[in-house]
């Protein structure tokens, strides 16, 4: 299969387009924000799809290159002339005035890892009696309208806190 000399050219210059699309990028600089030139790289891709797919592809490659050099100088918050100096760092008007050396205010604790007396015996104690203790909450009663809508309800609520006033259900 041999090459035709068209795609062949056409193939070596993409790829010289594709190696200089730092140099593009910086040559249209703003530029490349505008709708006409959005539209002119879109009318190119598309102009290219009749006379081969293939080299349609490789533009919308070098073109796509080209939007993404022009944006990660963006995102990186660089310029694109390269001749603007990076502003000077001042230090704040607090930090000429420090002293130099000095202790801080601050004191620290230090930690004692050693055993204490309590540690090392076997004694036990209990917890107390009131851990297990649990009593019926204080409860309003229902109303004389409501026992009528809930006689079932009523009944079990009431057998609940007369099976539950000394404190344990059995």
């Amino acid at each position: 299969m041999s090459l035709d000399p068209v795609q062949g050219g056409l193939v070596v210059g993409l790829f010289l387009l594709f190696l200089s699309c730092e140099t593009i990028a910086e040559w249209l600089g703003s530029y490349l924000d505008t709708l006409p030139v959005r539209l002119a790289f879109c009318l190119i891709i598309l102009a290219m799809v009749p006379v081969d797919k293939f080299a349609a592809i490789g533009v919308l490659l070098v073109v796509a290159a080209i939007y993404i050099r022009h944006h990660q100088d963006d995102l990186n918050g660089l310029s694109l002339r390269k001749e603007v100096a990076p502003k000077e760092v001042k230090s704040p008007k607090a930090m000429l005035e420090l002293e130099q050396g000095g202790h801080a205010d601050e004191s620290y604790d230090e930690m004692d890892f050693t055993s204490k007396e309590n540690d090392q015996t076997d004694e036990f104690e209990r917890v107390g009696t009131s851990i297990d203790e649990k009593h019926a909450l204080n409860s309003e009663g229902l109303g004389s309208k409501s026992q009528s809508l809930f006689p079932e309800d009523s009944t079990k609520a009431a057998e609940l806190m007369r099976g539950n006033q000394d404190g344990s259900h059995e």
